[in-house]
């Protein structure tokens, strides 16, 4: 079969070029992996998925190529091709192409990785044709604008900095300095400014032509289209350029580690953040198999060896983890924590024990079983959506066989014991190891951290004893700044935290409003509206809006829910004032486009649709319609294709004149700014609503359940998912604090849920539970995800795990766990300006005062276990529950 020409590239490059016919090489449907590769003469490899139940397809390109392929003094140059990619062609205008993307209801993503570099469009089926031009025509025919490459330099500038402002990020990159010496996985992959300035459309196209060729590129294609139907949309695009040696930059080998690495720095930070690595051997070796269940066992999860003790136990950190970092070549086996420069030492103390403990010891024939059932059944849910498919046949199709997407798992089930106790051995060594720390700056005259190699060594060889443990206590509040609430003029409540330790701002506009507001009729209004509040205003076009606020590395996103909605944006401080230019224009000047409302409507009816892929995701919002049969929360934030498709310009701009002025904006700010001068902002952008009697919507509260309500539906599936689902309190009720120390309880790998039903019993899938707030009435659902067979068996375990709640309570030692969790989890959010301003401007809007942010953790630790007990006996009736069931149509 050949691709005939159709069209001549106008820069030249070498992917796509005149003249020239593609021939198939080989056309081959693998039946033991059910994917079907093709190869063209060119080298190029196409690799197919045929999901016949799916209503989304999935493109990928991938390109054998990433930072590793740099010389040093082009150090972050394919990542900023990844980003020009999508800044125009020579038929679409910059912002078009994602433009076209949304209107077609799917979303187009992109990275750069060590090795890789991949571009995706995930869209409805029947639009796969239109997605696969367009990726292409980026690909191909990307204009590499000069005036473009010099904005994007700016924008990946600050990405930059935002890297260089994340702590955990730095004390990463620090510990891949200190184990690399040779290797290209030193430096960063997106680069560092002073390289990033000089990047020309030059330099920049001859990396490209170099290296954006069809022998170093594969196309996965996952979704409901058939392996025909795709090469013939394939047969009409454009054609490929011949095959031809070139060569590929490869990293420098890095020579064997001969003895222990430590290094720390310090910075203007609050906690510790501490990173440990160890050379391993490549990705597809049979060493890094093993490894990965070493992994899961020792430091993935609330039940991990190192959570389990180091974090609960020893209390010495707030988290913790293991990971690795390879792929063709060999990379580095992770332990990361955080914690407090006082527990830096004892921590690593601890973990070392527990390496020798592993070592020594070795490991139970049970938790190799539990990390198995966990790896399989993570491993299964990735592949139930397209994105998981082609996400995963690429990355084995990289490493240099695709065919490792299936049999991954094959090949993990014939580990024993002994294998991982090996590995531990030969790879889990002092000269093997690096240490890295990154602390606060220094506060008092001794510098503890101030250690020798030789001394580091010497303290973690000789201390094999348990460490001790470190009394608890409450955690203290850490950021900076005074809050303040400022009552404007216009209605607005004005809410500001100045914390200058950074130079960044964070910014959220928060409004009463979401489902509770909506009809049956009118169901994903709020949404609808709120999404395109940044589709155009009476000053700028989408388009300009996007291009704008990127140019500044900053973002407008826009939330909505159950009971509110709003706006986020996060920024440099210097770039403030453009920002919130912005910013405000886009909550105060909307256009509402016609155009733009078609192209959300079908982006918006494509993510309905695309919801019903995705069981779990249904069967939960179809439990919340069984809990609320009148109250609005009983209907789906998206709203339905039947109500979306009804939905006029003029409900648009009524719900917009109804709901957005002044007496309903809860705005906040955090960070870096002038105080004087955001209030004269915000004072200035806005004005009281001029119907100021009309009344905002006040639902009733949803009468508690009679009897047990249950729905079951049926799809072409291979598991059940299944929820069963509680009428709570309301928000502002003294029950639902209590209710979260419950629900954190129940909820979390080391909770009763958990431990019982997927690590004992081995029922689970999936298996969490949460409470949800709202204004009326809250909701508690817990949801399981199981095997057909065993869906009755699991369904009478929850209830009896949660009858046994209600009859005979909790511990006192739950309760100590829960709320720990609960407040080390809120202080680690709270780290975050964004998720600071967010929290302030929705406690307001809900009535329950801003000041709720500093209080919340005292609220937690006031709750007794009389208070747990009771919510439990007074909500959990098992008799009159909720009882969703979406089930495979052969069960």
């Amino acid at each position: 079969m050949t691709l005939p020409v159709t069209r001549y590239d106008f820069h030249t490059n070498s992917l796509f070029s005149r003249g020239e016919e593609i021939i198939i090489k080989e056309h081959y449907y693998n039946s033991e992996v059910d994917i079907t590769r093709i190869e063209l003469e060119n080298g190029m490899e196409i690799l197919l998925k045929y999901m016949p139940n799916m209503e989304m397809v999935s493109i990928n390109l991938w390109f054998r190529l990433g930072s590793n392929n740099e010389e040093d003094n082009v150090a972050g140059i394919a990542h900023f091709i990844e980003h020009m990619l999508f800044k125009g062609t020579e038929k679409r205008k910059v912002g078009e192409i994602s433009k076209e993307i949304e209107a077609l209801g799917g979303y187009l993503n992109g990275f750069t990785s060590y090795e890789a570099t991949a571009y995706q469009i995930t869209i409805p089926k029947e639009n796969f044709s239109k997605g696969l031009e367009i990726l292409l025509d980026a690909l191909k025919n990307s204009s590499f604008d000069p005036l473009e490459i010099q904005k994007e330099g700016q924008v990946i500038i600050e990405e930059c900095k935002m890297r260089d402002d994340t702590p955990g990020v730095r004390s990463w990159e620090n510990l891949m300095k200190l184990a690399f010496k040779q290797h290209r996985y030193r430096r960063s992959i997106i680069g560092e400014e002073k390289l990033i300035m000089n990047f020309t459309r030059d330099s920049l196209l001859s990396f490209y032509n170099q290296y954006y060729r069809p022998e170093h590129m594969t196309i996965i294609f996952a979704g409901n289209v058939k392996t025909e139907d795709f090469i013939e949309k394939l047969e009409g695009l454009y054609p490929l350029s011949d095959r031809r040696e070139v060569s590929i930059n490869l990293s420098p080998v890095e020579g064997q580690q001969k003895k222990l690495r430590y290094s720390y720095f310090r910075g203007d930070i609050e906690r510790t953040y501490i990173d440990i690595g160890f050379h391993i051997p490549n990705e597809l070796h049979s060493d890094s198999f093993t490894m990965e269940i070493l992994s899961f066992i020792l430091g993935q999860g609330r039940s991990s060896r190192l959570y389990q003790e180091i974090k609960e136990k020893r209390q010495l950190v707030t988290s913790i983890g293991t990971g690795d970092i390879n792929g063709k070549e060999p990379g580095l086996f992770l332990i990361s924590s955080v914690t407090d420069e006082e527990k830096a030492i004892d921590t690593l103390k601890a973990l070392w024990n527990e390496i020798e403990l592993l070592k020594d010891k070795g490991i139970k024939k049970e938790e190799l079983k539990k990390a198995m059932i966990s790896i399989e059944n993570d491993y299964l849910f990735d592949l139930e959506t397209v994105d998981g498919q082609s996400d995963k046949i690429g990355h084995c199709a990289h490493l240099g066989d695709y065919t490792m997407a299936v049999k991954y798992l094959d090949i993990l089930k014939k580990i024993t014991e002994k294998d991982i106790k090996d590995v531990a051995e030969k790879y889990l060594k002092l000269d093997n190891c690096s240490i890295s720390i990154y602390s606060p700056a220094i506060k008092g005259s001794k510098d503890h951290l101030n250690i020798s190699v030789e001394d580091m060594e010497k303290l973690l060889i000789c201390d094999k004893k348990t460490v001790k443990h470190v009394s608890e206590k409450i955690l203290a509040e850490k950021h900076s700044g005074h809050v303040e609430k400022v009552m404007l003029k216009n209605g607005v409540t004005l809410i500001l935290e100045q914390d200058k330790t950074l130079p960044v701002v964070a910014i959220y506009a928060g409004l009463k409003g979401g489902v509770r507001f909506e009809s049956k009729e009118t169901n994903g209004l709020c949404r609808f509206m709120n999404k395109l509040l940044i589709k155009g205003t009476e000053n700028r076009s989408a388009s300009e809006i996007a291009e704008q606020i990127e140019s500044l590395g900053s973002f407008i996103s826009p939330r909505s829910g159950k009971d509110s909605f709003g706006l986020s944006m996060a920024i440099i401080d210097r770039y403030l004032k453009e920002g919130l230019n912005i910013f405000l224009d886009v909550l105060t000047n909307p256009s509402f486009p016609e155009d733009e409302i078609e192209k959300e409507r079908a982006f918006i009816l494509s993510d309905i649709r695309e919801k019903y892929d995705d069981p779990m995701r249904i069967c939960i919002e179809n439990c919340d319609s069984l809990i609320f049969k009148s109250h609005p929360c009983g209907m789906p934030v998206t709203g339905t294709e039947k109500t979306i498709k009804n939905i006029h310009k003029k409900d648009i701009t009524d719900f917009y004149d109804n709901y957005v002025h002044g007496e309903n904006l809860y705005i906040s700010a955090v960070g870096n700014f002038n105080r004087e001068d955001i209030i004269t902002e915000f004072e200035h952008a806005f004005k009281r609503k001029a119907d100021s009697t009309k009344e905002f919507p006040c639902p009733e509260k949803e009468e508690a359940a009679k009897k047990m309500r249950k729905s079951i539906k049926k799809k072409d599936i291979r598991q059940s998912s299944i929820a069963i689902g509680f009428l709570g309190p309301s928000i502002e009720s003294d029950d639902y604090i209590n209710f979260i120390v419950l629900n954190s309880i129940l909820h979390g790998m080391g909770s009763r849920l958990f431990i019982e039903l997927r690590d004992i019993q081995g029922l689970a899938y999936v298996i969490f539970c949460y409470l949800e707030h709202g204004m009326e009435n809250g909701s508690f659902k817990a949801y399981i995800g199981t095997s057909p067979e065993l869906e009755e068996k699991a369904i009478k375990a929850l209830l009896w795990e949660l009858e046994k709640v209600r009859n005979e309570g909790v511990t006192e030692e739950e309760l100590r766990k829960a709320k720990n969790m609960i407040k080390g989890r809120y202080e680690i959010a709270l780290q975050e300006r964004i998720a600071r301003a967010t929290k302030y401007s929705s406690y307001e809007l809900l009535g329950l005062g801003y000041d709720r942010v500093k209080k919340y953790p005292v609220l937690i630790d006031n709750v007794t276990l009389e208070d747990v007990n009771n919510v439990a006996k007074k909500y959990f009736d098992l008799k009159n529950y909720s009882l969703s069931i979406i089930r495979p149509k052969k069960s």
